[in-house]
C-alpha cells in the first residue's frame, strides 16, 4: 500500500476545516453586528420600496 503524505493527508482528513470555522466565525459576527434578521428584513423591504418609486416615477416621466 502506499503510504499517505501529510499533503494527502490534509486533503482526505479535511485540512479546509480550520478556515471553514473562521468564515463561520466571522459570517456570524457580521450577521449579530447589522442586526441580525430583522435588520436583513428591513433592508430588502427599504430595497424593494424604493425600487418600485423609481420605477414608478420612470414610468409616468416615460409615458
Amino acid at each position: 500500500m502506499k503510504e499517505i503524505m501529510c499533503r494527502e493527508q490534509m486533503q482526505v482528513t479535511g485540512g479546509g476545516i480550520p478556515a471553514a470555522i473562521v468564515v463561520g466565525v466571522a459570517g456570524s459576527y457580521v450577521y449579530e453586528s447589522i442586526g441580525g434578521k430583522p435588520a436583513i428584513d428591513r433592508y430588502f423591504s427599504n430595497s424593494w420600496a424604493a425600487t418600485k418609486a423609481s420605477f414608478r416615477y420612470w414610468y409616468r416621466k416615460l409615458t
